[in-house]
């Protein structure tokens, strides 16, 4: 498991194949997880999120902030437990998993956005 923490200002962290717990610090982050189970952390500031393949945590943190999803919306499903927004990915183009999302403010899949409010779910 590999740690990137970013920094006060604006970062891109992009993770590698195995399960990464991702930070983006203060700023306005771009933060991918890639393969693997990540855990990615938004911190302060208004973040732009890819979990990518794998089972991942996304929490976006304080600040307006975006999850990006590969596929489009009738590839998922979704639910509610334990404070987080479940999303699943059934299948198909993409390999997202299925991701437990927090502090969020926006959804963007491949052809609709979706604006969940103060993404405390």
């Amino acid at each position: 498991m590999t740690t990137y923490n970013g920094g006060n200002g604006k970062d891109t962290i992009v993770g590698g194949g195995g399960n990464d717990i991702i930070h983006g610090g203060n700023g306005n982050d771009m933060l991918y997880g890639g393969a693997g189970n990540d855990q990615i952390f938004g911190d302060n500031g208004s973040d732009d999120i890819t979990g990518g393949a794998g089972d991942d945590l996304i929490d976006g943190g304080n600040g307006p902030d975006t999850a990006y999803y590969s596929g489009p919306i009738d590839e998922y499903t979704f639910f509610t437990s334990a404070g987080y927004l479940h999303i699943v990915h059934l299948g198909g183009a993409g390999a997202d998993g299925h991701d437990r999302v927090i502090n969020v403010e926006k959804l963007v899949f491949a052809d609709r956005v979706i604006n969940i409010g103060s993404g405390k779910n």
